[in-house]
């Protein structure tokens, strides 16, 4: 994100599915290490309509299980032709509250696996996602989501470390915030600080997900 907390340009001024990169490559190549470490890596389907990732380990090092790469999708706007899809192999799951069968069959002979979950609100519950994963062995899940997933994780108190990547730029107000609407603020302790180029890599620990009893 840039100095300012923005994570993309204003309406109009991004081609969609195509990357807008605000941090520098060697801020980039920092995640493959996150993904490695994972079970699993989390976006929504706004993220995947902007910026069309394919959300893979990178990192040519060995994984015990291969990384699950996991799109909450509740409408299931999912583009057959977006590069998750394409490339899914057993890896991607898509969990959504529609029943619409004509699109989860696409999807689902395309490779990818559609869960149908009760709705909340009209979406994706995230507890229910979380608790899914964790009976499916998942114990590590790294997230790569846009504002309001961003948010909304923070808030339920979902988030037990949080890795912020910071390009020395301004955007102004009217580009896409990292969050909205933080109240109380979530406070940060005892931050990390890496130097990547120009930009840099905070991170810090909201609470230990392993604690001693």
């Amino acid at each position: 994100m840039t100095l300012d907390g923005r994570i993309a340009p204003p309406a109009g001024q991004h081609t969609l599915r195509e990357p807008y990169w605000i941090t520098s490559e060697a801020a980039r190549a920092a995640v493959q290490p996150l993904r490695w470490q994972a079970d699993a890596a989390l976006t929504g389907v706004d993220t995947v309509l902007a910026d069309d990732p394919m959300l893979t380990d990178r990192s040519g090092l060995r994984r015990r299980r291969p990384l699950l790469r996991v799109v909450l999708d509740s409408a299931l706007r999912m583009p057959l032709d977006s590069k998750m899809v394409a490339s899914a192999n057993n890896d991607l799951v898509i969990f959504t509250v529609t029943s619409d069968v004509k699109r989860i069959n696409e999807l689902r002979n395309r490779g990818a696996q559609v869960e149908v979950m009760p709705a909340e609100a009209g979406r994706v519950s995230l507890g229910k996602v979380l608790d899914t994963l964790g009976e499916e062995g998942i114990l590590t899940l790294l997230t790569e989501t846009g504002t309001r997933l961003n948010t909304a994780l923070l808030a339920g108190g979902h988030v037990d470390r949080v890795h912020l990547f910071v390009s020395p730029q301004i955007m102004g107000s009217d580009a896409v915030p990292a969050f909205k609407g933080m109240a109380p603020p979530i406070r940060m302790e005892a931050v990390e600080v890496e130097r990547y180029g120009n930009d840099l890599g905070l991170c810090s620990l909201l609470r230990d997900p392993w604690p001693v009893k």
